[in-house]
């Protein structure tokens, strides 16, 4: 009964159900005919706001002397507004990096504990397997003990077995005997029956004849002597009965003697008989015994070479685990001491660099200034060469798979008798480094591999087997800027594209890690030109195209013209220094290729020191000589800053950028600190102003750059720790 109550409440339940669904897709269904509504009287709205929009710019032209003071004090507005938030992201960016290096620590002292813990593990493990050891040699002792007592016992069993045999044999022989006797016994009734048979003929005949002449006797002499004949024949009588009954006795006596002989015999037979068959079964018994004694025997047997074996094996990786733990332990000093060999050695070599560096900043400024009253017509043709780091993911490679890049040059096929770099000659369209390289790039670095003096085989089989390459790449670059147009499609389903635009129509800001940081072909400064084949000729504000970027829909087509001289996906100038300034500043090292950048500002001051004292105003000439003492200029600027943490590394403490022991360094650090700003240096992006999409170009003095560029610009580093972490 509750069951059927449950099953109507249930029935119930569903109707109500299913009625409120239907009401639901109703209501569906209207807001759905009020959404499209709701979009045509939007569109109007938008036409009519177009065509306010017309007579504001109509009215806007009768006073431009007024918008124009307007737009200064906008420009002045939103420049103070920039520096205060400029300030609020380093203030933040502070805090954050004081939260990683206390995370950094706190995961170092995880670490340092899990270490202790699987040295503990491995000691008792160890111990274990010890006590193990020597369970199994006590456990190979007490079988072979009771190895030696079943072979005892088999022996008794063995000689039970002859006895039973030789007992079988004897038994078979009285067995015999009997049978003998008792085909005598049975000759010996058959020749009683006999006899008594040829008896009781024999008495038949003599009473036949009394009697007849006993008649006759009776009718001669029956009157004369009655009486006498009457005894003479009672005695007869009582006579012939006597000896009838004698002979029946000893007929009778014979043959129950006869038939208790057989039946002794028969069951001394049968007794015989069933003590042979316990005693068969006793050998049966007994053969099953030492068979199974056998088996288990050789089951011991194969288990004691089994535990033999493993106790070797044991032993043996015993002795490696300890061989290697020596040897581990011998390398760790030899490690030690050669950290501070090369701690010394590093030390040493950063100081001739400096030197050297000093030397060729200053000849390179003599040659600039000798240089600067040149043709300027030749001036403008030359082309300067840039300098550019870029990550290329390998993770979408697969193992058979190619790069998709031809190489050139190298140590063993130099295109020149002095020079052996390595320039990319054909990139195959759709490969990984389609979106990054170019034809003609020169290869400086591969992670950590200086790829200045080797072959081109070992790169392409150092970039195989990473995760996550960054190249360090020498292009050249143009004298005027390139206009290029692309069109993007991005494959959003329900991902967020992760574009900002502004009044323009500009891209203002990529989110690190959206789809379309992860596409490439789009940078922050991109002007829109047209979203989902919709031109934005008409649009004047920003909300407009970001409701254009929030349409429902799979595939988001954006159409953009770049304005600047870096090729693809590197992003503008400005960008790219400071990008290049903060890969330089990091430790990068052969054991975490994937994550170059784990601690991203460990010394920001001196490294922006050095960078500053070498940052010589670049101008181009005819003299290809110059331009590779800039580029090697550069490939040494960028090999002391990776220098500076490989030594704070090896340090038990890390150190403040002001030691001791370069205070020419920490002076003239500390004179471009006061006169140049906070790390990092580079010049502002060109500001665009809100309403028109007027550019307005930076004077020319120096202010500082928000750290958010810095976000913007690198997000490969800061996804690889995230999916780490």
């Amino acid at each position: 009964m509750p069951r059927v109550e449950d099953y109507k409440a249930l029935k119930k339940e569903y109707e109500d159900l299913h009625t409120t669904h239907s009401a639901a897709v109703e209501k569906m269904d209207m807001m759905k005919d009020e959404i499209n509504q709701l979009k045509k009287q939007c569109n109007e709205l938008f036409k009519e706001r177009d065509i306010a929009f017309r007579e504001r710019d109509a009215s806007k032209q009768q006073c431009t002397a007024a918008i124009r003071r307007w737009n200064l004090t906008i420009q002045e507005r939103d420049y103070l507004q920039e520096t205060i938030h400029i300030v609020q992201q380093q203030h933040e960016e502070a805090v954050k990096e004081m939260k990683v290096a206390v995370a950094y620590s706190v995961k170092l002292n995880k670490e340092l504990k899990e270490l202790n813990e699987a040295h503990d593990a491995d000691v008792k493990e160890y111990r274990l397997i010890m006590s193990e050891r020597d369970s199994v040699h006590n456990d190979l002792e007490k079988l072979s003990k009771e190895l030696s007592q079943a072979y005892n016992k088999n022996k008794s069993l063995e000689n039970e077995i002859k006895s039973c045999r030789d007992e079988k044999k004897t038994l078979q022989l009285h067995f015999e005997s009997l049978k003998r006797e008792l085909s005598s016994a049975l000759h010996d009734r058959d020749k009683a029956l006999r006899e008594c048979n040829n008896y009781q003929e024999r008495f038949g005949e003599i009473t036949a004849k009394n009697e007849s002449q006993r008649e006759f006797k009776s009718h001669l002499y029956y009157g004369l002597s009655r009486e006498i004949e009457n005894r003479k024949d009672s005695r007869e009588k009582v006579a012939s009965l006597d000896l009838f009954n004698s002979c029946q006795k000893e007929r009778m006596d014979n043959l129950d003697q006869a038939n208790q002989e057989i039946e002794r015999l028969r069951k001394l037979a049968d007794k015989y008989h069933n003590e042979l068959e316990e005693s068969l079964d006793e050998a049966e018994v007994s053969k099953r015994r030492r068979d199974w004694a056998f088996s288990e025997r050789d089951k011991i047997v194969l288990e004691r070479e089994s535990i033999r074996i493993l106790c070797d094996s044991l032993r043996k990786q015993r002795d490696d685990a300890v061989s290697k733990l020596a040897r581990a332990i011998r390398d760790c000093d030899d490690i030690m001491k050669q950290k501070n060999d090369t701690a010394k050695e590093l030390n040493v070599i950063k100081e001739k660099l400096e030197a050297q560096l000093e030397r060729e900043v200053n000849s390179l400024q003599l040659q600039a200034t000798c240089r600067y009253s040149q043709d300027s017509a030749i001036d403008t043709d030359h082309q300067d060469w840039d300098t550019e780091i870029l990550n290329i993911d390998m993770g979408e490679l697969g193992t058979n798979e190619d790069l998709g890049i031809d190489l050139l040059g190298g140590k063993d096929a130099p295109l020149c008798p002095n020079n052996n770099a390595i320039y990319i000659s054909s990139i195959n369209k759709g490969s990984v480094a389609a979106r990054k390289l170019r034809v003609n790039d020169c290869i400086l670095r591969v992670n950590s591999l200086d790829c200045t003096s080797i072959s081109k085989e070992l790169i392409l089989e150092t970039m195989q087997s990473l995760n996550s390459a960054t190249l360090v790449v020498r292009r050249r670059k143009p004298a005027f800027p390139s206009r290029s147009i692309f069109t993007t499609q991005l494959e959003v389903n329900n991902y967020d594209h992760g574009i900002s635009l502004e009044t323009g129509i500009y891209i203002n800001k990529i989110t690190p890690g959206s789809m379309a940081a992860k596409d490439g072909n789009l940078d922050v400064g991109d002007r829109v030109l047209s979203i989902n084949n919709i031109t934005l000729d008409n649009v004047k504000d920003s909300r407009e195209a970001m409701l254009l970027l929030y349409e429902l829909g799979d595939i988001l087509t954006i159409t953009t013209i770049k304005s600047t001289y870096c090729a693809g996906n590197c992003g503008s100038r400005p960008n790219r220094d400071i990008y290049k300034k903060y890969i330089n500043s990091t430790t990068q090292t052969d054991k975490s290729s994937n994550s170059i950048h784990q601690e991203p500002y460990q010394k920001p001051q001196y490294v922006q020191s050095r960078r500053m004292r070498t940052n010589v105003p670049e101008k181009p000439h005819r003299n290809p000589l110059s331009v590779n003492n800039s580029t090697s200029e550069r490939d040494q600027e960028d090999g002391i800053a990776e220098l500076d943490p490989v030594i704070d590394a090896f340090r038990p403490h890390p150190l403040p950028p002001t030691t001791t022991k370069y205070p020419s360094q920490h002076r003239k650090s500390k004179e471009l600190d006061k006169i140049s700003g906070t790390w990092p240096k580079a010049r502002s992006i060109p500001v665009i102003e809100h309403g028109t999409g007027t550019i307005h170009h930076p004077r020319k003095n120096k202010e500082r750059l928000p750290l958010s560029v810095l976000l913007n610009s690198s997000p490969s580093w800061s996804s690889q720790n995230n999916s780490k972490n």
